[in-house]
């Protein structure tokens, strides 16, 4: 089948592996594979596997990572693509021995004992969307996230009118916010990362000259 673009990043890294031989897309998930995208087969140096693909385009979240560790064994020969793995997340991955792969390299895959790969501390080289300098209708944007913290979840439509400016800011300013670990996106909606899980992007710089942090439980300003 052609490879869909979203997943080369992926296999290029996969394909990199010492112990990988070759990496073929055999299709879509099977009917029944729960949650899963695609379907691979790697080739190794003493053999081949079949594995399953869970495509994420967003924050990945424990709630996540409980949900795939609770599918049943025939369920979780899978991999987790993903744009960020951070280290405590790759580390819980590990712990639940759930592979992963994200776009910067970092990884743990564990085929049954006979080939491990683990590694953590890689980072993109394309510039993030958090690093981009902030116009004026992403900072009103931003102030009416933080008035009204249910922005994050309406419509695109809402966010905009609500700070009076374009769908297109709006869009922009919750990718921001998604990039610096804030906000995830699951399937069309975003919400707000817990607490504990957004500990690794505290403080992050949104531009505004000092560090700011936005949570789900956040108190919202007076108007």
């Amino acid at each position: 089948m052609t490879v869909a673009p979203e997943l080369e990043p992926y296999l290029s890294h996969l394909r990199a592996l010492p112990f990988v031989r070759g990496v073929r897309v055999l299709g879509t998930a099977p009917a029944g594979a729960a949650h899963a995208d695609y379907e691979l087969l790697i080739r190794t140096v003493d053999g081949q596997q079949r594995t399953l693909v869970e495509l994420k385009k967003s924050h990945v979240t424990r709630e996540l990572i409980e949900r795939w560790a609770a599918l049943p064994a025939e369920h979780r020969n899978r991999l987790l693509f993903a744009p960020e793995i951070s280290a405590p997340i790759g580390e819980l991955l590990e712990q639940r021995k759930l592979g992963f792969i994200d776009r910067a390299g970092n990884c743990y895959l564990n085929f049954a004992g006979r080939h491990v790969a683990r590694i953590q501390g890689k980072r993109s080289d394309r510039r993030a969307p958090a690093e981009k300098a902030m116009r004026a209708p992403a900072y009103r944007a931003l102030f009416a996230l933080l008035a009204e913290p249910g922005l994050a979840h309406a419509p695109v439509r809402t966010l905009a009118e609500a700070a009076g400016i374009s769908r297109q800011a709006a869009v922009d300013i919750r990718h921001r916010l998604q990039a610096l670990g804030v906000l995830y996106e699951d399937g069309t909606r975003f919400g707000w990362v817990p607490r504990s899980e957004a500990r690794d992007h505290e403080g992050a710089s949104l531009g505004l000259g000092r560090r700011c942090s936005m949570h789900a439980h956040d108190e919202p300003l007076s108007r």
